[in-house]
């Protein structure tokens, strides 16, 4: 959950995540100044659905950006993140971490398995980052988007999620 209190003063849930940690793309972390002042908690869910307490609120300085990319140092792993707004209409913003220099393709494909668009198809250094989809075009229904990082022609990484277009 983050709140940014120079925007407004209410906590949203700004993803989910099964890893030990998560990555909030949508801000870069900057020290000892920014133009924000973020906080976030945690909550955590067990295999029966019970939710937890809150953890205590933890702040942080950050800077608003539309060009996502995180020093090399600080990348963990390879990972795709659920787009958000999950479901969308008609963009949403899908965020993915890159541990070495790859090529990189992001796909969309329909329920039927055509492919629909093509979001990125070129070299990429490791980093983090943000594309944009725009299905305006495109029928409301559930759309998979898949990334595949290569090396040559090893697979560095690969990885699908669904989307749900609802207009």
């Amino acid at each position: 959950w983050r709140k940014v209190p120079q925007i407004n003063n209410n906590w949203y849930l700004i993803g989910t995540t099964t890893n030990p940690y998560f990555i909030d793309t949508e801000y870069l972390y900057t020290n000892p100044v920014g133009d924000f002042v973020l906080y976030y908690k945690v909550r955590a869910k067990d295999m029966g659905n019970h939710l937890s307490e809150y953890s205590n609120e933890v702040s942080c300085r950050a800077e608003g950006s539309n060009k996502i990319k995180a020093p090399t140092k600080d990348i963990i792993d390879y990972s795709l993140s659920q787009n958000y707004p999950n479901p969308f209409n008609p963009t949403t913003k899908i965020s993915y971490v890159l541990q070495e220099d790859s090529k990189v393709s992001i796909k969309i494909y329909d329920m039927l398995g055509t492919e629909v668009a093509e979001l990125v198809n070129e070299i990429k250094p490791a980093g983090l980052y943000e594309t944009t989809f725009d299905a305006s075009s495109l029928s409301s229904g559930v759309y998979v988007y898949r990334i595949t990082a290569l090396s040559g022609d090893r697979i560095l990484f690969s990885q699908s999620k669904q989307m749900i277009l609802l207009k």
